[in-house]
């Protein structure tokens, strides 16, 4: 809801006060970020699960040439670029995230493969995702710049955002390939490489030799939101709330607050 805007009937909320709209701005932003991290995901596991058909491995180049090759056949042939397919998919009435988010994480269930189609699911969810960002580029930039101001090493859906703009004219074939290689390959390479030289963590789905890429495991999109459950069980714990809302000492705090 804080993320639509809209009540599970889908009709429009009247923030009230001005402090919970503030609230509300960041966390979108929050939700935003954590949908380009689903799209992502969902695509490195459709290439996992291309890998799997190569136990000796196969060059990046020519994985990635497969890859493009199916999601072209399941677009449409009126897409020429990345523009046209955000243009076409991206509806700021409807807010199809949560249910394209439930076809990726059951697609991505372990047994499952993700398909072609479950693939373009996820880049019409990013489509959708650049769209809204870019109608409030100013709140992206306040909240997520000052992580990383030159956007080259921390990523979020503000280095997201300035990727994709500039390659809105790109031809759809060459932006899927290089959405692969930079955003999905080399990105997990990346942040494996900084878990294991940071945090002693062997995290890699792939391993490169010689030239070629293997799988190693799978592994599909998580959404990395606040624990919510553990925050509620941790207020239950120390006496603040019960399943009637705030319990009469958590109310005299605030009132002594």
């Amino acid at each position: 809801m804080l993320y639509t805007g809209r009540d599970s009937d889908g009709r429009r909320i009247e923030w009230g006060a001005s402090h919970i709209a503030a609230q509300r701005d960041p966390w979108w932003v929050y939700q935003a970020n954590d949908l380009t991290h689903i799209a992502y995901e969902s695509l490195l596991r459709f290439a996992l699960d291309r890998l799997e058909r190569y136990p000796q491995g196969i060059e990046a180049r020519a994985l990635i040439q497969e890859l493009v090759a199916d999601l072209s056949t399941e677009l449409s042939a009126d897409v020429g670029n990345w523009g046209e397919f955000v243009a076409a998919k991206a509806s700021r009435d409807s807010y199809p995230e949560e249910g394209l988010c439930w076809l990726l994480m059951q697609a991505s269930r372990p047994g499952n493969l993700v398909l072609a189609t479950d693939a373009c699911a996820a880049l019409t969810l990013l489509a959708i995702v650049q769209r809204r960002a870019e109608s409030v580029r100013s709140l992206v930039q306040r909240e997520l710049e000052p992580f990383d101001p030159s956007s080259s090493v921390l990523h979020s859906l503000w280095s997201e955002l300035r990727f994709l703009e500039p390659r809105t004219s790109m031809p759809i074939d060459q932006f899927i390939a290089e959405l692969f290689e930079r955003r999905v390959i080399r990105r997990h390479l990346w942040v494996a490489m900084r878990k294991l030289r940071h945090q002693g963590d062997y995290t890699f789905l792939i391993e490169v030799d010689d030239g070629r890429i293997r799988l190693c495991a799978k592994d599909g999109p998580v959404f990395t939101n606040p624990r919510l459950a553990t925050s509620l069980t941790f207020l239950q714990d120390i006496h603040l709330i019960n399943e009637r809302g705030l319990t009469p000492h958590a109310k005299k705090l605030l009132a002594n607050a």
